[in-house]
């Protein structure tokens, strides 16, 4: 005897035949708009276009089929249709509201979380990861940073692993920008990224992402060493402040600065580095660009700076560029220092001739390369200073001559004593001091002079 259907039975078959009519029907929407879109190549995609081509009408994508996790699962073998894609689902993030805004105006979307994971799992698919088409990997990387956009403060990927695996791709768009093989359009996508990392707030994912599991240095330092072997005079001005103010959002993110990006930092002041040979244009810019995010974060920077040169300074032999750069970081703050030169200071008593001689030079370009009168810290340094001129070696008493020249022609303040202990060399034992005594205050009257010449010739003014 057939089983006789309830109201109740016959409902739940027509729920069931209904469901399976929409998802075919949404399965049959996908491939019909992967067919249609098959005819039409992306203009901007490194894939061969089709030629002689009818144009067609553009329809409108859902955004429920954008962000449903399957929707660039359809696109087959074809870089065109991929990238038409991506530009749509980039083109919906980028209209879709943060979590920050939702939660200022008050008004959540309770399913919005779910959809950016859909999505994230859909975009750190490997096919696309390392796809061979430029234009895609690029168009990838901006559907990712805004993805990062919208769950910021927060990670939208399940795992550490997947975030690396999203800043490697960044690595590798930023270090594609200015490339003869980078087109305009990618380069504009790339500029894009960068500057949606530095105004979005995913700064503190980058800066405390861990990356020991895959033996690696940490990201912010793979990130720093890519941004300054980036710039160069031929990237715009927008490019730079982009680029120094993701730098410094990632230092005052950071949960402390290690000596791997401290010497990230530094490295375009090493005079002896061998790219200087090679492209002086270069390390120009990025000096420049140490000098604003250092001068930026220096409250940050001051301790790990005092940290690193003063177990620096203890080696011996202390590397002789060093010194060179403590002089040039003093020029951009002087506080960034404070609690290394008394460190400096020690030196001036060292055995070691060349240790002395480098304390010397060191502190005589600091005194009088220092802003303003001396404060009480700086006065107490140069009276130590000023002990040199009894040094036993001739080779010291000639440098501290020279050394105190340069403060005695900018620390008016400080001349009484200078000229005392100048008085004294004019005596010393060795006649090689008492000659440099001699040519150092004859030059440095002639400097002095205001000189000036007329038609009835020179006329000079001290």
């Amino acid at each position: 005897m057939a089983q006789r259907k309830t109201r109740a039975t016959t409902a739940a078959e027509r729920l069931a035949a209904s469901n399976n009519v929409a998802s075919t029907r949404a399965l049959h929407r996908q491939k019909s708009t992967v067919t249609e879109e098959s005819k039409t190549e992306d203009p901007d995609s490194d894939h061969d276009q089709v030629q002689n081509q009818t144009p067609r009408a553009k329809r409108a994508t859902p955004s429920s089929d954008i962000f449903s996790g399957t929707y660039l699962s359809y696109t087959g073998h074809n870089p065109s249709v991929l990238s038409k894609r991506l530009k749509q689902m980039w083109q919906s993030l980028q209209t879709t509201s943060s979590h920050l805004e939702q939660q200022e105006d008050g008004v959540l979307d309770i399913h919005a979380t779910q959809k950016l994971q859909l999505v994230a799992t859909e975009l750190l698919q490997e096919k696309l990861l390392h796809h061979q088409d430029n234009h895609v990997r690029s168009l990838l990387a901006c559907c990712l940073v805004e993805l990062l956009r919208l769950s910021a403060p927060d990670s939208p990927f399940d795992s550490q692993d997947d975030l690396y695996r999203v800043f490697q791709l960044f690595i590798e768009q930023l270090q594609a920008l200015g490339k003869k093989t980078t087109t305009k359009i990618t380069e504009l996508q790339q500029m894009h990224m960068l500057e949606s990392l530095a105004t979005a707030k995913t700064c503190l994912l980058v800066a405390n992402l861990d990356t020991t599991l895959h033996g690696e240095k940490r990201m912010m330092v793979q990130v720093f060493e890519t941004l300054f072997d980036l710039i160069d005079h031929k990237h715009s001005v927008k490019l730079e402040h982009l680029m120094i103010n993701f730098m410094v959002t990632c230092i005052e993110e950071s949960n402390d600065v290690d000596i791997s990006l401290l010497e990230v930092l530094i490295q375009p002041f090493v005079s002896t580095d061998v790219r200087s040979a090679t492209n002086d244009t270069t390390i120009k810019f990025s000096t420049r660009l140490a000098e604003e995010i250092i001068g930026r974060t220096s409250e940050i920077l001051q301790s790990p700076f005092s940290q690193y040169f003063n177990n620096v300074l203890v080696e011996t032999p202390t590397p002789s560029h060093v010194y060179a750069i403590i002089a040039h970081l003093y020029k951009i703050t002087p506080s960034l220092l404070h609690s290394v030169l008394p460190t400096i200071c020690l030196q001036l008593q060292a055995e070691n001739i060349t240790i002395r001689s480098n304390a010397i030079t060191l502190i005589g370009n600091i005194l009088a390369s220092s802003p303003g009168n001396f404060n009480s810290e700086l006065l107490k340094i140069f009276r130590d200073f000023l002990t040199r001129f009894r040094d036993t070696s001739k080779e010291i008493r000639i440098l501290m001559i020279q050394k105190s020249i340069l403060i005695w022609e900018s620390k008016q303040e400080v001349s009484e004593w200078i000229e005392k202990e100048l008085s004294l060399r004019a005596c010393d034992p060795e006649w090689e001091v008492r000659q440099v005594v001699v040519h150092e205050i004859c030059d440095f009257a002639a400097n002095s002079l205001d000189i000036k010449r007329n038609h009835d010739g020179i006329e000079s003014s001290v």
